[in-house]
């Protein structure tokens, strides 16, 4: 049987959780700028000072819902980036599928990935290196794929990564979260295309 201690932990997981999760959609429409704490609390259906209590600031609370949007795509993009070659690619594009089932996500990503980019932004460093690190993953496995007699080799790894991580950041004007899918499975399909030997089956 729990006890109240355990009981008060586990109604504060479930809180913090609530508070992500309000977080994610309130930043994702009005991107961490124009979102007020305020708003993610009555979201999450406390006052904006138990946010504060939970997540310390708004940056505090920033930081954890990119932490938790990293978390949830952490494990398929290593096991793409493992796979190396085309198949990676391939996975890219089901990976952007599959976006539409957390639409939430998404455009969280989206509008933070463009906004953290800005040289003023708290989180540039942040974006900055996780897209060093995303690129460096991308090119080896392209690199894989070369090896493998899949991908051409005169392809440029190098650029064809860097291609591939921009997606999300080209198709940034569509505001429409299933057409902009739409737009990055086409340029991920077309650089799939593009690279690939002749005569590797589909």
């Amino acid at each position: 049987m729990v006890g109240v201690k355990g009981q008060v932990q586990q109604r504060g997981v479930e809180r913090r959780q609530a508070i992500l999760s309000a977080a994610i959609e309130v930043f994702a429409r009005n991107g961490f700028r124009g979102s007020a704490i305020n708003d993610i609390g009555a979201r999450a259906g406390i006052s904006g000072t138990g946010v504060l209590h939970h997540f310390g600031s708004k940056a505090g609370l920033l930081f954890a819902v990119i932490q938790e949007r990293d978390r949830l795509a952490e494990v398929g993009f290593r096991d793409l980036a493992d796979a190396g070659g085309l198949e990676m690619l391939r996975g890219l594009i089901r990976y952007a599928r599959k976006g539409l089932e957390e639409p939430g996500l998404n455009a969280l990503h989206s509008v933070l990935l463009v906004e953290g980019l800005g040289s003023d932004s708290i989180t540039h460093d942040y974006f900055v290196a996780r897209m060093g690190q995303v690129t460096r993953l991308l090119a080896e496995g392209l690199a894989q794929g070369q090896a493998a007699g899949e991908i051409r080799h005169d392809v440029d790894v190098d650029a064809t990564a860097v291609a591939a991580r921009r997606a999300p950041i080209d198709c940034r004007s569509v505001h429409d979260v299933s057409r902009r899918t739409d737009y990055q499975h086409l340029r991920l399909t077309l650089t799939c295309r593009a690279i690939e030997c002749d005569g590797v089956p589909p």
